[in-house]
């Protein structure tokens, strides 16, 4: 599964959405808008990281961001759930 990612510097995720399939219905243009400081990266994730609930991931994951790759790492220390 593709997501579009908007992280920090940091790698700190600030939004995500599923990249679309296009299919009938679909909306014809529109997308994530990165914020000074931030960037968008699109992803591969495996099915059951991308069906995570929003909230849980951007707890759990960063971006980890390097010349030609960028990935989502599982946070060895999750942000304190509330």
């Amino acid at each position: 599964m593709k997501l579009h990612v908007i992280a920090d510097t940091e790698g700190n995720i600030m939004a995500t959405a599923r990249a679309g399939s296009g299919g009938s219905g679909s909306p014809k243009s529109g997308g994530l808008i990165a914020g000074p400081g931030q960037v968008v990266y699109q992803v591969e994730v495996p099915d059951q990281v991308g069906e995570l609930d929003a909230t849980l991931l951007h707890w759990r994951y960063k971006l980890e961001v390097r010349p030609g790759v960028s990935r989502l790492v599982e946070l060895a220390q999750p942000i304190a759930e509330p």
